[in-house]
């Protein structure tokens, strides 16, 4: 992969803010990542609005409240069933773990 020069105007205060930062030699190195950050930020935000609303609240009832939701995340990040035992799971459930 090539590298390609460009010309970017900022402003000195944010030069200096970032040579402090990083040192003149790795500005570069410094504001590609910056830009590959901010590419990634903005494609999941493009994802989060093209899919805004495709949940119906009919197809998880574990999700019905912010307290379920929390049930919900803690549970993902333990690794335990995601559904309380007083509300089972729907019965395609397992369908939507591929998506």
């Amino acid at each position: 992969m090539w590298d390609m020069r460009t010309h970017v105007v900022l402003p000195d205060e944010l030069v200096s803010e970032i040579d402090r930062a990083v040192g003149k030699r790795k500005r570069s190195e410094f504001l590609a990542d910056a830009a590959r950050e901010r590419l990634v930020r903005a494609r999941q935000r493009g994802l989060i609005e093209r899919t805004a609303g495709i949940l119906r609240a009919e197809d998880y009832p574990g999700w019905a409240t912010a307290d379920m939701i929390s049930a919900w995340v803690r549970a993902q990040r333990t690794g335990t069933d995601w559904w309380l035992p007083s509300d089972p799971p729907p019965p395609d459930w397992r369908k939507h773990l591929d998506t």
